[in-house]
């Protein structure tokens, strides 16, 4: 039992008493009240913003959460079936079509960077981590190269649209600023906050990670649409006439947030969404899997596919579940409205065993090795079923996928290196027809999205064998 309420209190006045009396009958009505036990050693300061956390808890989705770790999970029967055809990508009228939207305003970019860089043992924002190979950039600074050279290309500034978690909120935005934006406008860049959901333990109890902190974790990349339909942004992007969303992950250097040849499909097709995925890269890798689910396009995560279609292969011995989803889609503004407000609630939870830091009985802090505690997420993927029409492109995964996710080994920050430098080569060769200079290993966004200027002031020169190659700093 915690004190009752005079004894903690003290001199509080009357406006913070009752808030402090609301919290804890709403904690009684949960069944944890243990969440107020270092009450009387918080500073104020704290104690405020623990009675906010409380009082920001969902009870009916709370009890979602808890009956969902109750439940005996038994295995869904869905009727699972290859995709019956795919698209590949490389067409030049439809990637001329969509830099045609994009310089007429009806194009943004919408990236989810909620995340932090914890597994990459980087106490912060993921999008500031370092990832190139002579320059030093950010995720983020690529980001916004990426946008002002692709602005610079149609001849107009580029909305971008960045999700951010109430984990990392003000240092992302205390980094964009104190680099100046790198070069954008503010009327063009703006930010959101993704919702964020409690974690429970074994037992289905809230539990706190310091003496005034609830345990919470974003919840997910499927929270994106919702939280942006609700958003200033959303109405102000319909507004001035964007009709089409490209949504990508901060931690994906490799991907294009401005893809002009995805537009395009969308632009030719009408649809709803237009995944870009890639093959995988052998029955080894961990992504979620494209498929007819039901008679509808659909991903099952790879922690739910089943086990005896997961190597199977056709009679040409490639496999028949062959495509990755890589969270790269192009979605049209009204399906964006439709799923984020009409459709969200319907949404199932996916939930994963972590290992989280958490405030033992004594009031300190344990870093567990091991898994201690739930987290649950919506995914963006259980959208699709809901689309009117949705296509598939197939990509060259050297062009588009290269996921920053572990210290060492697959998906680190030296394999992302590699693949920048090989993708950033890759883009020279095909501009000038000629190999670069083993010297370079990174090159400026401009390349990747050229005018004709930059082509121009390039021309008939031979490329300097330096590092970092700069568009139009060079000449």
């Amino acid at each position: 039992m915690i004190e009752p309420i005079a004894n903690m209190s003290g001199e509080m006045d009357e406006v913070a008493d009752d808030r402090l009396q609301r919290a804890q009958e709403k904690l009684e009505r949960m069944g944890q009240t243990h969440l107020l036990k270092w009450w009387s050693k918080l500073p104020s300061v704290a104690q405020d913003a623990l009675l906010q956390q409380v009082e920001d808890i969902d009870i009916p989705l709370l009890k979602r959460q808890q009956a969902q770790l109750a439940a005996v999970t038994l295995p869904v029967q869905r009727s699972i079936q290859p995709l019956k055809s795919v698209l590949r990508s490389g067409d030049p009228k439809l990637k001329q079509e969509g830099r045609k939207a994009l310089s007429e305003g009806k194009v943004g970019a919408l990236i989810v960077a909620g995340g932090q860089g914890t597994r990459l043992g980087f106490d912060h924002p993921k999008g500031m981590y370092q990832v190139t190979a002579a320059r030093r950039k950010s995720l983020f600074q690529l980001l916004a190269e990426k946008t002002k050279a692709c602005g610079m290309m149609v001849n107009r500034e580029l909305p971008l649209s960045i999700m951010t978690s109430k984990e990392n909120e003000a240092e992302t935005k205390r980094y964009f600023h104190n680099n100046h934006l790198f070069e954008l406008s503010e009327s063009q860049i703006g930010f959101f906050t993704q919702n964020s959901l409690p974690l429970l333990d074994t037992q289905g109890r809230l539990f706190l990670e310091e003496k005034g902190r609830i345990a919470f974790g974003p919840d997910g990349n499927g929270s994106a649409l919702n939280c942006f339909a609700k958003s200033p942004l959303y109405k102000a992007w319909k507004e001035s006439g964007v009709r089409y969303v490209v949504f990508s992950l901060i931690d994906n250097p490799l991907a294009d947030p401005y893809d002009m040849e995805l537009v395009g499909r969308a632009m030719q097709t009408g649809a709803d969404v237009v995944i870009k995925a890639v093959e995988r890269s052998g029955t080894e890798e961990k992504v979620g899997i494209l498929a007819e689910v039901d008679g509808k396009v659909g991903v099952i995560e790879y922690t739910e596919f089943p086990k005896d279609l997961w190597n199977q292969k056709g009679k040409d011995r490639a496999l028949l579940y062959n495509f990755a989803n890589i969270s790269l889609f192009c979605l049209s503004m009204e399906f964006i409205k439709k799923a984020g407000e009409d459709l969200f609630e319907k949404m199932p939870l996916h939930k994963a065993f972590k290992a989280v830091p958490y405030l033992d009985s004594f009031g300190g802090v344990v870093k567990p090795n091991h898994p201690f505690a739930w987290k649950f997420e919506r995914f963006i993927f259980d959208f699709l079923p809901f689309a009117e029409n949705v296509e598939i492109v197939v990509y060259p995964r050297s062009v588009c996928f290269s996921p920053l996710k572990n210290a060492e080994g697959e998906a680190s920050p030296e394999t992302v290196k590699q693949d920048l430098t090989s993708l950033d080569r890759s883009v020279l060769r095909n501009l000038f027809g000629e190999e670069p200079p083993q010297e370079i290993v990174e090159i400026a966004q401009d390349f990747y999205y050229p005018t004709s200027d930059l082509l121009e002031r390039f021309k008939g020169s031979k490329l300097p064998p330096s590092p970092y190659l700069d568009g139009y700093k060079y000449l």
